[in-house]
């Protein structure tokens, strides 16, 4: 496993990754061989459309989730994600034919160069998942405590497929009696069940009393190349999210996370105002069509503003494309979004799905009330309720709210207090990891959210 921005992810993604950056680009020299000579293929005009369509077609297989490894668990899921990749990367490398026509490289090649790509990889991965499925693989995890923490982690552990941990037992932290009311000593059963199951590597409920299982001895495992951690971390590390259920406030207090260096807050807020600019410079077209577009589907103005809570609980008015009718809330007051609301407008419906009913809080980004990347911001009728429901949620308040973030990308739309929590523990996770890397990697899995309608309502 590799941990990056705290969280785990599975090596062969990474594996993933080079292999087919190694293979497209190998298969585009042999495509440009045919085509052209050696000679061409060396020069720099070369190099780069190798390079461009080795790049292309990775970003179309991360788009269409191939290095998610739990939604392509099955062949059927990997051939067809690869031909919807494939049928993409055809549609990006169209003009390269026309723009590289002079080197001799003609679309058939293009085309012929895709087939083999797609059927190099769905090959090696059905390969490789057949050989994984028949060898035994992962760390051998233990677990030590009960309730909702030990509980969480082992359904976890039992549930991924992706992440290489085989959880081999459970032991409970309540102190046993033998048959003379004598209590039995949990070292030495620990030991017992080491030697059972040879587990590499120990998750403990860190609230569990030091007279259960002693420091010592957990130092002695560790020094026998026995991995010792927290359960809640791990927990974490495994699902991007902070369970609120498994927290106290110390964990805050004396936790890594919700305190920001000054020259930090003052380097985003400068990345933040670039990109806002430049952004704002780029899409003013779009800006006057949709604008355009709003104003013909439905009567009323083609802006809207609603007021929210932003940075250290203070209000603030957002600004959006109108997406809903400007009677929608007149009789019910404010409601959450649901499936197939019928608020909203065939034009909001569309802005919706695609997000570009955001692109006005660009301006809200320069003003100061919001950032790119950060836990986005509710509606103070919604604040009042689930600051009540939901321990820790004005946490989410120490930062500016972000146009997108962690648990935009991650958790369901928000509209009930279960959806809510999830989303909380989202931001909860942000707020411990964030980083100027973490908020650029939320805006590429934003993009990839946008362009294919995930989650919308």
């Amino acid at each position: 496993m590799v941990r990056l921005f705290n969280r785990y992810l599975p090596l062969r993604v990474f594996i993933f990754v080079g292999i087919d950056a190694l293979s497209l680009m190998a298969i585009t020299t042999l495509c440009l061989l045919a085509a052209t000579n050696w000679v061409t293929a060396r020069s720099i005009q070369g190099v780069l459309l190798i390079l461009s369509t080795g790049g292309l077609c990775v970003t179309a297989l991360y788009f269409f989730d191939l290095y998610d490894l739990d939604l392509t668990r099955y062949s059927r899921d990997i051939i067809s994600g690869t031909m919807r990749a494939v049928g993409a990367g055809a549609l990006f490398l169209a003009p390269l034919s026309l723009l590289f026509g002079h080197m001799g490289l003609k679309a058939r090649y293009l085309e012929a160069g895709l087939v083999i790509a797609l059927l190099v990889v769905c090959s090696y991965r059905i390969g490789y998942d057949f050989v994984a499925s028949h060898i035994p693989n992962g760390e051998r995890i233990l677990l030590i405590g009960e309730g909702r923490v030990i509980n969480s982690l082992a359904r976890k552990v039992r549930e991924q497929s992706c992440l290489p941990l085989h959880l081999v037992a459970v032991m409970s932290s309540a102190k046993a009696s033998d048959a003379f009311g004598c209590t039995t000593d949990r070292n030495a059963e620990l030991d017992n069940l080491i030697a059972s199951f040879r587990p590499a590597r120990i998750a403990i409920d860190r609230s569990l009393e030091s007279d259960v299982i002693s420091p010592a001895h957990l130092i002695q495992l560790r020094q026998r190349g026995i991995r010792i951690e927290d359960a809640a971390a791990l927990y974490e590390a495994m699902t991007a999210r902070v369970p609120v259920e498994m927290l106290q406030a110390p964990n805050f207090a004396f936790g890594p996370g919700f305190c920001f260096a000054p020259w930090r807050a003052a380097v985003h807020r400068a990345i933040d105002c670039m990109a806002a600019i430049l952004l704002l410079l780029l899409t003013w077209p779009l800006f006057l069509l949709i604008t355009l577009w709003v104003k013909l589907d439905s009567k009323g103005p083609a802006f809207y503003k609603q007021e929210r809570v932003g940075l250290h609980n203070k209000l603030f008015y957002v600004i959006k494309f109108r997406s809903m009718r400007t009677d929608a809330e007149t009789a019910s007051g404010p409601v959450w979004a649901q499936q197939k609301d019928s608020r909203i407008t065939r034009c909001g419906r569309i802005l919706r799905t695609l997000r570009l009913d955001e692109l006005p809080q660009f301006w809200n980004v320069l003003r100061g009330d919001m950032s790119l990347v950060g836990p986005r911001p509710e509606r103070d009728h919604f604040v009042n309720m689930l600051r009540v429901e939901i321990p820790f949620y004005d946490l989410r308040h120490s930062v500016r709210p972000g146009i997108t973030g962690w648990a935009q990308v991650c958790a369901p739309y928000g509209a009930s207090i279960e959806e809510s929590l999830a989303k909380v523990e989202y931001d909860l996770f942000y707020l411990k990891n964030k980083s100027i890397f973490f908020d650029a990697f939320i805006l590429v899995r934003t993009a990839k959210v946008c362009l294919l309608g995930k989650g919308s309502r």
